[in-house]
């Protein structure tokens, strides 16, 4: 299933629990014009690898913290990648074939 959505990307997998993983991110960061994470907010934060953490030494990196149900509010905290955003959404229905 990840190769059937990340076909023609290059990818890496970190740790992140790890000072290498952390360490990788911000060498990667360095090289980035765009850095987009999906975590629940306050995750990054946790890695020390938030906007706040990162801006002094990426100045020009555009940071974009996109998490499923927003930065704030009663379900900010939930996790979510697209199969929960579509289904929670209304997307799934809405394009289903053969509907009326």
């Amino acid at each position: 299933m990840f190769a059937h959505f990340n076909a023609g990307k290059r990818s890496i997998a970190l740790d992140l629990n790890q000072p290498r993983g952390q360490a990788v991110a911000r060498e990667l960061m360095a090289r980035a014009d765009i850095f987009i994470e999906n975590f629940r907010p306050g995750v990054m934060q946790r890695f020390g690898l938030d906007y706040a953490s990162v801006a002094e030494d990426q100045p020009h990196l555009v940071y974009c913290s996109i998490s499923g149900f927003g930065q704030q509010g009663p379900f900010a905290q939930h996790g979510a990648y697209a199969p929960i955003a579509h289904a929670s959404s209304g997307y799934d229905k809405a394009h289903m074939a053969g509907q009326a």
